[in-house]
């Protein structure tokens, strides 16, 4: 089962995570939100060009002394050419889409990317879930992307695990294999009402 931790900041202690074991490190690149990861100057340029490192010896944007953790980055609507140099200045091996981007433009991206400047590369499409029509948007994206991340939301748009209706997952008719959502302090229960159904392929823990 897929784990995603949403939210890591390479300067900050990474949470602990019990009763998991983490497989996407993810960073938030929407520069509305208080857990956003940008980049930093590394020369006198105008644009920012560098990624931000851990302080410590170990550098978290390098996660080769975590076997089989891939980075992950969380995008709302970004602008295609920033994206593009977050994911390169990063090493991303995961690009979640979260705002209203078009399936045209996760293929046309796809096309850019792979393999000239990533060799792999996973796509994933959030999509915010209040009712059934809203898991139905998932269709638009199935030629796509590798997953679909179905974030279970209330009125205030508040990702919650105590917000998921199983009835509703029912309305999915698409075989991309689909993630749920939910926060970082609802892990406990998350383990004990996890979806039967075959295309579930793991939990984003918003941090």
């Amino acid at each position: 089962m897929i784990v995603h931790l949403n939210g890591v900041h390479p300067r900050r202690e990474m949470p602990d995570v019990s009763p998991f074991s983490i497989s996407w490190t993810g960073y938030v690149f929407d520069k509305d939100s208080p857990l956003y990861v940008g980049l930093i100057h590394r020369t006198s340029g105008i644009v920012p060009d560098g990624a931000i490192r851990s302080k410590s010896k170990t550098d978290v944007t390098d996660n080769s002394s975590v076997p089989d953790t891939l980075s992950a980055g969380w995008f709302t609507d970004t602008m295609p050419q920033t994206l593009i140099t977050n994911v390169v200045q990063y090493g991303l091996d995961v690009v979640i889409f979260s705002g209203h981007e078009k399936a045209l433009l996760l293929d046309n991206l796809r096309r850019t990317l792979i393999p000239d400047l990533r060799k792999k590369l996973l796509f994933v499409k959030r999509i915010a879930v209040r009712c059934a029509a809203d898991i139905r948007l998932a269709d638009d994206y199935q030629s796509v992307a590798d997953y679909i991340l179905f974030d279970f939301v209330d009125e205030q748009g508040r990702s919650g695990w105590c917000n998921l209706d199983t009835d509703i997952l029912s309305a999915y008719q698409g075989e991309v294999p689909f993630i749920i959502g939910a926060r970082y302090d609802e892990r406990q229960t998350v383990m004990s009402s996890l979806p039967d159904d075959a295309r579930f392929a793991g939990i984003t823990l918003h941090l």
